[in-house]
C-alpha cells in the first residue's frame, strides 16, 4: 500500500488533503482507526513531511501514552505536533536467506528444515502530524538442521542434529524522510546434538542474524551469517549481502 501512496503523490494526489478532510467530520483518533494498516499509517506521518516540517528524533516529542491514545505536545504555548494511535503489526514471518549450508566449524553438511529457519517479527509504528514516524519491533528466530535427513538406524558417530533459537527487542527507531533502512543484529547459538540427542558442544556454531527493516515491515530481508568461537567475528561486514541496501 506504501508504494501506492508513492504513485499517487507523483500523479498529483493529495493525500493530505484527503486526510484533513476525514479528520474534520471524523476526528483524527477515528480517522486512524479507519484507515488503518502499517503502511497506511506511516503514509499518514510522510504526507506531512517536507524541508521545514520535518520533526527530529531530538524535538522534545513526548511518546504517547501506553494506551494508544492521542497526545498534543506544547511548545511556546502553541499546538505543535499531534501522535496518532500506535498501529500494532505482525506477527510478520521472515525466511532467513543466506543461511550457511555447513557448519563453519566442522564443514559438515547441514540440511536446514524449510519450515524452521525463519524470523518472526511483530512490534508497532506510531506517526505524527508533524511528520515523524516511529516504531519498535520484537523478533525471534529459529533454525533446526540435519547432517542427514534420515536418522541413522544404528548408531552412527558423525550423525548431527542442529538446533537454536534466540528472541531480539529493537530500541525505539525513528524515520524522518521514510527512505531509512535500520539494520538490526543480534547472535544465536547453534547446538549440535547426536543421533540420540546427547550433546556435541564441540560441534556448536553461531549465526550472526541480520535483519533490515524499512517503513514498511513487510518488506524487511532477514539474512544470517555462520561463525564458530575460534573464527573472525564480523567477517560478514564485507560480504555484499550485508553492506548492501537491498
Amino acid at each position: 500500500m506504501l508504494r501506492g501512496f508513492k504513485r499517487d503523490r507523483r500523479q498529483g494526489y493529495s493525500f493530505l488533503g484527503h486526510f484533513r478532510r476525514m479528520a474534520a467530520t471524523k476526528g483524527v483518533g477515528r480517522v486512524a482507526l479507519s484507515l488503518g494498516g502499517t503502511a497506511i499509517v506511516a503514509a499518514v506521518a510522510f504526507a506531512h513531511c517536507s524541508s521545514t516540517s520535518i520533526t527530529s528524533p531530538d524535538s522534545g516529542n513526548r511518546a504517547a501514552p501506553a494506551h494508544g491514545g492521542v497526545e498534543a505536545t506544547m511548545s511556546g504555548g502553541g499546538l505543535t505536533d499531534t501522535w496518532l494511535p500506535a498501529a500494532k503489526f505482525g506477527p510478520v514471518k521472515l525466511l532467513t536467506t543466506v543461511i550457511p549450508p555447513y557448519s563453519p566449524c566442522t564443514q559438515q553438511n547441514i540440511v536446514w528444515d524449510l519450515d524452521k529457519q525463519y524470523t518472526v517479527m511483530e512490534g508497532y509504528t506510531q506517526s505524527s502530524t508533524g511528520g515523524s514516524l516511529k516504531s519498535q519491533f520484537h523478533l525471534g528466530s529459529w533454525a533446526l538442521g540435519r547432517s542427514s535427513l534420515i536418522q541413522p538406524v544404528t548408531a552412527d558417530p558423525g550423525w548431527r542434529k542442529y538446533a537454536g533459537t534466540e528472541t531480539y527487542d529493537t530500541q525505539e527507531r525513528v524515520y524522518v524522510t521514510g527512505a531509512e533502512k535500520f539494520r538490526e543484529e543480534w547472535d544465536m547459538k547453534i547446538l549440535s546434538y547426536g543421533w540420540n540427542d546427547q550433546r556435541h558442544d564441540e560441534d556448536d556454531f553461531y549465526l550472526h542474524m541480520v535483519v533490515k527493516v524499512p517503513v514498511d515491515p513487510t518488506d524487511a530481508s532477514a539474512f544470517a551469517f555462520g561463525y564458530c568461537k575460534d573464527t573472525d567475528y564480523g567477517w560478514w561486514k564485507n560480504d555484499r549481502r550485508y553492506k548492501d541496501d537491498d
